[in-house]
């Protein structure tokens, strides 16, 4: 009887100390978890720290990035309006100068035909310088012939003829006038300038005038 005592007791033991095994092993196993868990907790903490400030140094980034961005798109486009202005003044410059190249050769042009002109003008002007000295070669020029109101140069000129010893006669004359003195201060009479009908009448009065003083 005592050795079945004993076994039942040794049973009881040995169930009591499984329990308290089994209740060592749970909390051995709980303060374990709750160790893992506190460490893993912590750690993630540590980690989400980092990676939630990381996300905002990558939100602030961002931020800078897009006023970057913004500042940049504002630089374009006034690079963009300043092209397009220089391109205007391009274009116009361009104008002007299809305008100016226009107006040069139309000059160009002009000076080529006032170049043919000015040799016609020339050619003109020296053969009217001919003909006026054709023309004078009929003139004589006579000074200190007294002036006055109302004369009559024609007669003036017949009484000369007769001074002279050379008839004249109104026919002979072509034109007759006074001309002014260049110096306005000059006192003496205007002199005459009388155009006769040809030159070989003018030289025959001429030669007459040097008779009379005698330097015949």
């Amino acid at each position: 009887m005592e050795n079945d005592k004993s076994d039942t007791n040794m049973i009881k033991f040995e169930e009591k100390f499984d329990n308290q095994m089994q209740t060592w092993n749970k909390t051995i196993s709980d303060c374990i978890a709750n160790s893992i868990a506190t460490a893993v907790n912590t750690a993630l903490k540590g980690e989400l720290s980092k990676i939630t400030s990381a996300l905002s140094e990558l939100n602030d980034n961002e931020l800078k990035l897009n006023m970057d961005t913004i500042n940049l798109n504002k630089s374009l486009h006034e690079v963009n309006t300043r092209l397009c202005e220089i391109e205007k003044s391009l274009s116009f410059s361009n104008e002007r100068q299809d305008l100016f190249d226009s107006r040069l050769k139309t000059v160009e042009q002009n000076i080529s035909q006032y170049n043919g002109f000015k040799t016609q003008i020339q050619l003109l002007e020296n053969k009217i310088h001919t003909m006026e000295q054709q023309a004078r070669q009929c003139n004589v020029e006579i000074a200190n012939i007294p002036d006055r109101r109302g004369e009559n140069l024609i007669s003036i000129m017949e009484c000369l003829g007769d001074a002279i010893k050379h008839s004249l006669q109104s026919s002979d004359i072509i034109a007759v006038h006074r001309v002014p003195h260049a110096d306005k201060n000059d006192r003496r009479p205007k002199n005459v300038i009388v155009k006769f009908a040809n030159r070989t009448l003018r030289d025959n009065v001429i030669a007459a005038c040097r008779a009379t003083k005698g330097y015949a």
